[in-house]
């Protein structure tokens, strides 16, 4: 029909101006042959795979061999300095699950965090997040500090749950799960702290900065990487905190 016909040639000058004139000359053509529905679905289907980024041979046996490095953690708890594996998924990433709990009373949260080394002297790995001194999980936290996370980059969705078991970008799927010991930031290590969340989520400047939003630091104690195999292995501290290098294999 006429009135596709238009459609399509607004979409190839407006969205995809370098789209070949004999591209939509082809798919004009099979306005005769297809339900009208049918090809502006395949038509944008097209327009999507064109704009998706195509990785080189180089890049794509970089992200193997990444994967392969991450794999092979799976199923063990460790203490930082992370493995490079575990750093750079952490790097990439933006968005985790925090959970508190105070009293018998647990609480999840969607979190913005920022990956970054301990400003201070002390070589520890961080994240970086921020909260409204009123909400719920600040309030949690100033009565307990311990703290888990959980960082993936699975689809949550149950109509594309498949994908899961594809790769993204060259990259297997991945979950990492950390716990570890929040601080509240103040002064000017705030602020530098601040700085640094900001400048890798500037368009979530309402939850960075404002006169009641507390800086907080997760100083990350152990971390577990799962596979899509569940590939997970439980591991506890002996004799806690006061022997960090001491680890034993909990069944179960």
């Amino acid at each position: 029909p006429r009135s596709c016909m238009t459609r399509l040639s607004f979409l190839s000058a407006r969205a995809l101006p370098c789209l070949s004139y004999a591209t939509v000359a082809a798919v004009a053509y099979g306005l005769a042959l297809c339900p009208p529905s049918e090809i502006i679905r395949r038509f944008c289907h097209s327009l999507r795979q064109r704009r998706r980024p195509r990785l080189s041979s180089l890049e794509l046996a970089s992200h193997q061999l990444h994967d392969e490095q991450l794999s092979a953690l799976a199923g063990i708890a460790y203490v930082p300095p992370l493995p490079e594996p575990v750093v750079q998924v952490l790097s990439r990433c933006c968005l985790c699950f925090l959970a508190t709990t105070s009293d018998d009373s647990p609480h999840l949260s969607l979190m913005r965090f920022s990956f970054s080394p301990a400003l201070d002297d002390s070589g520890a790995q961080l994240l970086i997040v921020s909260t409204r001194r009123t909400t719920k999980k600040y309030v949690l936290l100033c009565s307990n500090r311990r703290v888990a996370l959980l960082v993936h980059d699975f689809v949550g969705t149950g109509e594309h749950d498949t994908v899961n078991y594809t790769r993204v970008d060259g990259r297997a799927r991945h979950s990492i799960t950390l716990n570890g010991d929040v601080k509240e930031q103040k002064g000017e290590m705030a602020e530098r702290y601040r700085a640094i969340h900001l400048s890798r989520n500037e368009a979530y400047k309402q939850f960075i900065v404002g006169p009641d939003i507390a800086i907080l630091t997760v100083e990350i104690t152990e971390a577990r990487v799962c596979d899509v195999n569940d590939s997970v292995r439980h591991f506890a501290r002996e004799g806690g905190h006061a022997s960090p290098t001491m680890w034993k294999e909990v069944a179960g």
